[in-house]
């Protein structure tokens, strides 16, 4: 799901990563 919130919220990814 991290790859879908990172074109939400770009934001987002850093917590993905």
């Amino acid at each position: 799901m991290c790859f879908i919130f990172d074109t939400l919220v770009n934001s987002f990814r850093q917590v993905c990563r």
